[in-house]
């Protein structure tokens, strides 16, 4: 029964993220999220190759290139990512906040870091 319910949040999480229609959030959203709901973005995104959430999540158009040349470079590289990306899990195990950031772990994706920038959450993904 656990297991449902946490798969019910995710996907109530992923939906309010996310949207319908893999619809793309604007800055301004982001500027709304908390650390948690900001790292589930960055793994849902990541997980689906959603290159245009991708982008809004980097920011800016020099480390968006730089991002893509690091995981999405050529076709080859977007199909790799893809193969490994159906393994993600991307459901919250544990977050821990300090005073920089806070690290959020998910049951099978890497770490993700949120700093706290003027108020605002922030993902340093270069």
């Amino acid at each position: 029964m656990k297991k449902v319910k946490n798969l019910f949040a995710t996907c109530l999480v992923f939906s309010s993220l996310v949207g319908c229609g893999g619809n793309v959030i604007a800055d301004e959203g982001l500027a709304k999220l908390s650390a948690i709901e900001l790292a589930t973005l960055y793994c849902a995104a990541m997980k689906d190759t959603n290159l245009e959430q991708l982008k809004v999540l980097v920011g800016n158009e020099k480390d968006w290139n730089e991002f893509r040349s690091i995981y999405f470079a050529n076709d080859k590289e977007i199909a790799k990512h893809k193969a490994k990306a159906e393994k993600y899990n991307c459901e919250v195990v544990q977050a821990k906040e300090s005073k920089k950031h806070t690290k959020i772990y998910f049951k099978k994706f890497k770490n993700v870091y949120v700093y706290k920038e003027n108020g605002i959450n922030t993902l340093k993904l270069i």
